[in-house]
């Protein structure tokens, strides 16, 4: 019997000397749609295009009047140097915003791409693809959606993904496709907030000398306080961002118009590169100033000839500085004769928070040319910030507060808040910046700072526009109502750029406390065998 005791305890010291820590969380480095096919009703390359930059995943057939105007797929790249354990488990995360009848299928890619250039032909610039490099046969994992709501999560197994990248071998990122399913999904992007994430755990042996930094709640007896530990560093100097004013532009033929862009960034002196893409024919473009250090302004004229085609055109305003790049849709209306529109404006253009603060923007409804129709409003923020808007709608002028509370969980980062005011065919859009900052400690006090025009560089309010020989106005007309563009224009939804590096076990594996395992676990198999019989 005594044999048989020790037997037991032999067996179950090894037992006792495995670990098997808490989840540990990646987020991704680099993500992007890609997309294939030309659209059968207007002839549009999709993927000759870059989205990069843009706050939606895509996968899957999207359809426009019965025909598929494109093909999306997803990659995405972590960086995995910060696992330094033996992982037992390693799951890719997406939180979804809609979609349904769609497989998600999952694969490592076979060469690396560049965030800021790749499309559904190229992994970077004199890089060719098509539509991704990747060994069908290496599937890592696969599930079937009949319906994908919001903030729904979708986990995908990538552990062979991860512990091959611990074997030694490189890894270049995973690509999403749909495997020829009918249907698609949208998910968040990492300009978000709640972009792609890879959850893994550690496996160690031996009493554990450190433990992750991960969101903890901890309350006090004495106290009816509670704090929460800060996960993330803060976002690096390089982080920038851009805002154009107007975002709309409503120009006769013959005439020009003028847009005031303005470039910032959380520390100042980064070097930051303009430029504009999408002018149709007949209209030409000009920056004072296309270059300079951060925070700085240029104006963007615009020049229509007499030849120009009429309507709605979106040009993309684009400020890069090495791989990082931010980008803004500007709509331009080319018009016989000026018509009634309004603006929507939010101000400040940039709130300082952090977690546990209230913060408030100020909405203004401008009409121009005489505008008299009713406008309602409506914002793209986090749920999770827990918004609200006390008037929703009214005939302009008219101003309208945004409330939001910061989570005291946030993680830093900039989030751009946006806000729309519709009014029949009319849409116009503008949105802000809120900068998200770690307390630092436990804090019940809610406050909020507004970032002045002197520090940042963006104007806080502009309530008259004019041209040569018009004013500014939105699209109109059924034209951009009869199809949806491909991927959302930022302005559309809320967009999140976290800068997020959560701080992880970094703790190589014992390899003597393994052989002892071993060796103790062995024993205690043939000791609890040879025990007596009663």
């Amino acid at each position: 019997m005594r044999g048989s005791y020790y037997g037991l305890v032999v067996l179950l010291v090894p037992l006792l000397l495995v670990q098997v820590l808490a989840v540990n969380t990646i987020s991704a480095t680099s993500d992007s749609t890609i997309l294939l096919d030309t659209d059968p009703s207007d002839g549009t390359d999709y993927g000759t295009q870059n989205y990069g930059a843009y706050w939606t995943l895509k996968v899957g057939k999207f359809w426009h009047s019965g025909k598929v105007i494109y093909v999306a797929r997803t990659v995405l790249d972590f960086d995995l140097s910060s696992i330094s354990c033996a992982v037992s488990k390693a799951e890719l995360v997406l939180t979804a915003i809609s979609g349904g009848d769609i497989m998600l299928r999952v694969f490592p890619l076979d060469k690396g791409f560049v965030e800021s250039e790749v499309t559904g032909k190229r992994a970077k610039s004199g890089d060719p693809w098509n539509g991704g490099e990747y060994d069908k046969a290496n599937q890592l994992d696969h599930k079937y959606f009949s319906h994908l709501s919001s903030g729904q999560e979708v986990r995908l197994d990538v552990t062979e993904w991860v512990r091959s990248y611990r074997r030694g071998n490189p890894v270049y990122g995973l690509i999403i496709d749909s495997g020829g399913s009918d249907g698609n999904a949208s998910f968040y992007s990492r300009e978000t907030g709640y972009g792609p994430r890879i959850e893994y755990e550690c496996i160690l042996f031996g009493p554990p000398t450190s433990i992750p930094l991960t969101p903890t709640t901890t309350s006090s007896t004495t106290s009816t306080s509670t704090t929460t530990s800060p996960t993330a560093t803060s976002p690096p100097a390089s982080l920038f961002y851009l805002g154009i004013d107007p975002p709309y532009l409503q120009l006769e033929r013959g005439s020009w118009g003028e847009v005031e862009v303005k470039v910032s960034s959380l520390l100042p002196g980064i070097g930051v590169s303009l430029s504009v893409k999408g002018l149709p024919p007949g209209v030409s473009a000009s920056y004072t100033k296309s270059s300079g250090t951060t925070p700085f302004n240029s104006t963007l004229r615009i020049m229509v000839s007499s030849g120009a085609p009429l309507g709605s055109h979106n040009l993309e305003i684009e400020a890069t500085s090495g791989s990082r790049a931010w980008k803004k849709t500007l709509t331009l209306e080319i018009v016989e004769k000026p018509k009634p529109f309004f603006f929507v404006k939010i101000s400040p253009p940039a709130i300082i928070s952090s977690p546990g603060d209230e913060v408030s923007y100020t909405i203004e409804v401008i009409p121009v040319n005489g505008f008299s129709n009713q406008v309602t409003l409506s914002f793209k923020a986090p749920p999770a910030f827990s918004p609200t808007l006390d008037v929703p709608s009214g005939t302009p002028p008219f101003k309208s507060n945004l409330r939001l509370i910061v989570p005291s969980n946030a993680r830093e980062g900039v989030i751009r808040i946006g806000v729309s005011g519709e009014s029949g065919p009319l849409k116009v859009r503008d949105d802000s910046v809120l900068i998200i900052k770690s307390a630092g400690h436990a804090t019940t006090t809610r406050t909020s700072r507004s970032i002045p025009s002197t520090s940042t560089g963006m104007l806080t309010s502009i309530s008259t526009y004019t041209t040569k020989t018009s004013a500014y106005t939105t699209t109109t007309g059924p034209k951009t109502q009869m199809k949806s563009p491909p991927v959302p224009q930022p302005t559309e939804e809320v967009i999140t750029t976290t800068y997020t590096e959560v701080l992880e076990v970094e703790k190589e594996i014992p390899w003597t406390l393994v052989a002892v395992a071993a060796i103790l676990l062995i024993l205690g198999v043939f000791l609890f065998l040879r025990r007596p019989s009663s």
